[in-house]
């Protein structure tokens, strides 16, 4: 998890990638529960709430993550939610994301 101005930085930086993809979005740090931010799309049709969940990791990020991600998205009544790290992906994440997005 990211903490202090690294972590308003690296959302700030997140929600204006958000924006730039034509959504409108206010993202709240939150930190527990699973959740590290929570950002709206407005949008009435295809926005909702999304789940942000940022892991500092030196080794790759396994198929864990996702599943605590997936997990929490649906706990949390959200749309989607997004994974931010600052490693890599492990190749069966590739796999497992393609199958929950079917």
């Amino acid at each position: 998890m990211l903490c202090g101005n690294t972590a308003q930085s690296e959302f700030g930086r997140l929600r204006t990638a958000i924006e730039m993809h034509g959504n409108s979005c206010k993202c709240v740090l939150r930190r527990y529960g699973g959740v590290d931010a929570i950002a709206f799309d407005p949008d009435r049709i295809r926005g909702g709430k999304i789940i942000i969940q940022a892991k500092r990791y030196t080794n790759t990020v396994g198929l864990s993550a996702v599943r605590d991600l997936y997990g929490t998205v649906h706990n949390e009544g959200a749309i989607k939610g997004i994974l931010v790290t600052t490693a890599d992906y492990a190749a069966q994440m590739h796999t497992r994301s393609l199958q929950i997005n079917h």
